[in-house]
């Protein structure tokens, strides 16, 4: 028994380490990808952006500043990625709203979370707990989600102007 309990603790310790990797690993392809998106919005000749390349991924580490300057930074890359030149008129997506609406949640889950796990006191406060950690799971997932589609249409966007651009300097 002492063997079998020793060996599912080492395979779950294995798995936590894989996931804070793959995790570590998909934040720094996220921030690199902001930091192009950016550098593309500056490209596409957009004038009046409020954000450069390093400040777009910078916000997302100081504290406070990342309850807002995130939405507004991905705000600005949609609308720009949407239309260049009238990008200030483009009203904002929806789906960047959700985005920004679930990881503020999130983010308000992972506290209580804390907060709670530290009084702990009853098999019953312990139930309660993994309810809101199950809840923090699925919104967690729900980020990733979002996420996907968010960059998947950005992308889109910046590389139909792209190619729009390439026409239009070749003549066509």
């Amino acid at each position: 028994e002492h063997f079998l309990s020793s060996t599912v603790f080492s395979l779950s310790s294995i798995l936590w380490w894989i996931s804070v990797l793959v995790g570590v690993i998909t934040l720094v392809s996220f921030f690199v990808w902001i930091y192009r998106a950016n550098l593309n919005c500056h490209g596409f000749g957009a004038k009046g952006m409020k954000f450069t390349p390093g400040w777009a991924v910078g916000y997302f580490f100081i504290p406070f500043l990342n309850l807002v300057r995130p939405y507004q930074i991905m705000k600005e890359i949609w609308k720009i990625s949407t239309d260049p030149k009238n990008w200030k008129k483009i009203p904002t997506s929806g789906l960047l709203r959700w985005w920004w609406g679930v990881i503020l949640t999130r983010v308000f889950f992972g506290f209580v979370v804390e907060i709670k796990t530290g009084s702990v006191k009853t098999a019953l406060d312990m139930k309660s707990v993994l309810r809101l950690s199950a809840l923090e799971d699925l919104l967690s997932l729900m980020i990733v989600i979002l996420t996907m589609r968010l960059v998947t249409a950005i992308f889109s966007r910046q590389e139909r102007l792209i190619k729009r651009r390439g026409r239009t300097e070749a003549g066509i």
